[in-house]
């Protein structure tokens, strides 16, 4: 009896990764890659690639050279576009100065790190750039998507662009990720629900 309660459980316990197994599957990576180096803003780089509609998750890094401003009168302004509607824009002090700011849909979360140039006005320039991690979620179309990464330097109040010399901008890695459906997580859970039930009615039998 024993030997067969071990082979049931064996089963029970296979059945049980089968599924969850399941339900990480949909979580796929659909896209990922960098834009390396430092490039001039204004400037741009977009991403092309397939998906079934779904709600998915964009994680990027984004990466500031020399003296990317933030909020001050060198202001530099990064906005990001899924196929075609902007749905995420800031301006990060990544080695400029000034305010870090930005503006994204629920859930969407950002972090900033500078490499010196950490007060406003600066009191401890190195123009050694930063990084702003970035991550957000993001609905994606039956077929093809695009995400566009952008980053400007206006005129006006502001001083316009400066080139790569004294501003850069790159993105050091992205990552678009299919978020399960709902759905999928009843599935796991009646599954996981119907295999308790049987290794339960087995213990009693």
């Amino acid at each position: 009896m024993k030997i067969k309660s071990k082979a049931f459980t064996a089963r029970v316990l296979a059945a049980s990764i089968a599924l969850l197994g399941a339900g990480s599957a949909s979580a796929e990576i659909l896209a990922s890659g960098s834009y390396p180096g430092s490039h001039e803003s204004p400037g741009s780089y977009t991403i092309s690639f397939d998906a079934i509609a779904t709600a998915a998750n964009l994680t990027f890094d984004l990466v500031g050279f020399a003296s990317l401003d933030g909020l001050n009168g060198y202001t530099d302004i990064f906005t990001l576009a899924v196929n075609g509607a902007n749905v995420f824009f800031g301006t990060f002090n990544m080695g400029g100065g000034g305010l870090s700011l930005a503006s994204g849909p629920a859930g969407a979360t950002w972090s900033t790190v500078t490499n010196g140039c950490a007060t406003n006005p600066c009191t401890d320039a190195t123009w050694l750039g930063g990084t702003t991690h970035v991550s957000l979620p993001i609905s994606l179309l039956g077929g093809s998507n695009t995400i566009k990464f952008a980053y400007l330097s206006p005129n006006g109040p502001f001083a316009g662009p400066q080139g790569t010399g004294d501003e850069g901008w790159g993105i050091g890695q992205y990552t678009v990720t299919a978020v399960p459906e709902p759905e999928t997580y009843a599935m796991l859970l009646a599954g996981l629900g119907i295999v308790g039930l049987m290794a339960r009615r087995r213990r009693q039998g």
